[in-house]
């Protein structure tokens, strides 16, 4: 349905933008058809459950507003999609260091870093953590 690329960037969208609404018409009677652009949005949805979905058209255009600013990163959003558009098999197992028994994922490895009583600038580790998703997709999708 979707070429790899584009399945790959809706599996981490936080905002989808559908555009051209205006351009979705009804072939009989060339109005707009809702049922058109819903079908679209039924499509893209799978592939990005937590994502808003917006639609732009030349006389309603979506606000930058919208767009901008959101904050919207999670490391938990970007594994989660990042299953989901490879389609994983996640098998779980439990720990042998008897470490209370928490559970680790077969095949996805995390690396963790923090220090008590630290803040983190959010800005500098969404810089980081993008690259880190931009240079390693292949190994994690």
């Amino acid at each position: 349905m979707f070429c790899a690329e584009v399945a790959r960037q809706l599996s981490h969208a936080t905002t989808v933008v559908v555009g051209k609404c205006d351009l979705v018409t009804d072939s009989k009677s060339g109005s707009v058809s809702i049922s058109g652009i819903e079908e679209i949005e039924a499509k893209i949805r799978p592939l990005c459950p937590g994502a808003a979905i917006l639609r732009s058209s030349l006389d309603s255009p979506v606000s930058i507003d919208s767009l901008l600013d959101q904050r919207a990163f999670h490391a938990e959003g970007v594994c989660a999609s990042l299953s989901r558009g490879a389609g994983l098999a996640m098998g779980k197992s439990k720990s042998a260091r008897g470490d209370g028994g928490h559970e680790h994922t077969t095949g996805v490895s995390s690396v963790s870093v923090g220090e008590r009583d630290a803040t983190i600038d959010a800005d500098a580790f969404h810089e980081w953590i993008t690259g880190v998703v931009s240079a390693e997709g292949s190994e994690v999708t």
